[in-house]
């Protein structure tokens, strides 16, 4: 999806959105909806495979095995684009 408005936010702008949307990650808040639904509630193949292959690959990088659920929160977190750039 390509955006129609773009906002660019930097230094304090950036921080206090970054660390609403981090803490909200990590409290697993569920009110919060989307406001559209950018991809399928499944992936079906040929999607699926090679979207699964590069999750596990990344996560073998970073000696991270299956079922680590805590430490694959914290890397969806990490490398979150949001919150990994100096200004967005």
């Amino acid at each position: 999806m390509q955006p129609w408005h773009v906002w660019v936010l930097a230094g304090e702008q950036k921080r206090s959105p970054s660390s609403a949307l981090s803490a909200a990650h990590n409290e697993g808040s569920s009110s919060w909806q989307p406001e559209h639904r950018y991809y399928p509630r499944e992936f079906e193949e040929p999607y699926q495979s090679p979207r699964r292959k590069v999750g596990w690959d990344l996560y073998g990088l970073l000696s991270i095995e299956r079922g680590q659920k805590e430490k694959m929160h914290r890397q969806q977190d990490a490398t979150s684009f949001f919150l990994m750039r100096p200004w967005v």
